[in-house]
């Protein structure tokens, strides 16, 4: 049975939802606690009573946003262990059509120089919900024999790497603002050296591990950019939202 929300815990969701909705489309730079609690019509003590400040409210709403990705993981079927392993590094990123709007408001902070904070707060949650389960999957596919790896901290190393994928690639992005390179140009190294990492030193086959397409990546970012955009009105940020060609060589 569904356990039933307190009054309290009601509101708090509510003042969650009001600010997501608030930070998506204003940016969080933007939104003020004011500007949520005249949505609401709630007082500034029912806030507080809740959360700390904005800071707070932006780590609780990022938390969920994991929990959410988790989920969604789980709730998965998939054909193997290989394409689980996949499926796992695909949701442990905000780097899915349901996240393009949050993943703005991550951008917008990258802009305002407000990142770090938020990121760790992710990184640390992310951890805490995603590395228990990749740890039990690789052993599994040790066991399967479809994969290998000597030291015992690998499992570690690579989880690492794959957040600092998802960093450099959010950051690469942003510092492309006011330049003329395309995003299949940006983010397919990244996504490159990533697949290498995972499949070189967990001896997998070539191919095995796409963590995601480079199409929806590029599409995921377009979509990112209008809501970016908006946030900074009303000239916006004149970010380029046509891509130029996929340059030779590069894999869709």
């Amino acid at each position: 049975m569904k356990k039933q929300l307190t009054k309290g815990e009601i509101k708090r969701q509510q003042i969650l939802s009001s600010a997501e909705r608030l930070f998506c489309m204003h940016g969080y730079d933007n939104t003020t606690i004011d500007m949520i609690l005249a949505e609401l019509g709630c007082t500034k003590g029912s806030f507080y009573h809740h959360f700390t400040g904005k800071p707070h409210v932006l780590e609780e709403i990022a938390n969920d946003r994991v929990r959410r990705s988790f989920e969604r993981y789980k709730a998965q079927n998939y054909a193997d262990n290989i394409a689980k392993l996949n499926g796992l590094l695909y949701h442990a990123s905000p780097f899915q059509m349901q996240e393009t709007e949050f993943l703005s408001v991550l951008m917008s902070l990258i802009i305002k120089k407000e990142f770090a904070d938020i990121f760790h707060v992710v990184k640390l949650e992310g951890k805490k919900l995603f590395f228990e389960e990749l740890i039990e999957l690789l052993t599994t596919l040790k066991d399967e024999e479809k994969a290998y790896w000597r030291e015992e901290e690998i499992p570690s190393l690579l989880w690492e790497v794959h957040m600092g994928f998802i960093l450099n690639c959010l950051i690469e992005v942003v510092d492309s603002f006011s330049g003329d390179e395309s995003l299949e140009n940006i983010l397919f190294p990244q996504l490159s050296a990533s697949r290498f990492m995972w499949q070189r030193l967990l001896d997998l086959p070539y191919g095995a591990v796409y963590i995601s397409e480079l199409s929806e990546l590029v599409k995921i970012y377009e979509r990112a950019f209008a809501s970016l955009n908006s946030m900074f009105l009303p000239h916006g940020l004149n970010i380029q939202t046509v891509i130029k060609p996929t340059r030779k060589g590069i894999t869709p």
